[in-house]
């Protein structure tokens, strides 16, 4: 009974595997903050895309404001390289002060790669006004 009470007591006090503790501790943490960095680096680049998709639009409407709205999707998808089945797309009018302009408004959900870290998707969006008169 006592060589078994100082055996527990002896591995409690021991330091061995401390290193592999700490090690699962920190590397845990940098491991999280590899995928988080890759994630926002990844919603950086489609929201880029969508904007340069956004762009052409917008300079089409600038090269001839009577286009067409599926004239106008055509352009978006065309320029856009994400995944165009997710990619909303919103065409409207508004007149401000006597301007008339056409809108665009671009929406795509990001949902994260690591499935238990977010039930949510997380939304992007890019808009554009463009004066056509």
């Amino acid at each position: 009974m006592r060589t078994r009470l100082r055996h527990w007591t002896e591995a409690l006090r021991s330091e061995s595997g401390g290193a592999a503790i700490e090690f699962a501790i920190i590397g845990s943490l940098f491991v999280f903050g590899c995928i988080a960095t890759l994630e926002f680096g990844r919603a950086l680049y489609v929201r880029g895309e969508m904007t340069y998709a956004a762009d052409v639009a917008e300079r089409r409407i600038l090269m001839d404001p009577d286009v067409s709205e599926s004239d106008l999707e055509q352009t978006v998808l065309s320029s856009f390289r994400g995944d165009p089945a997710l990619l909303t797309i919103q065409f409207g009018e508004e007149t401000i002060g006597g301007n008339e302009f056409r809108t665009l408004s671009l929406d795509y959900p990001i949902s994260l790669l690591l499935p238990y870290l977010s039930t949510r998707e997380i939304g992007l969006s890019v808009g554009r006004r463009t004066p056509i008169r």
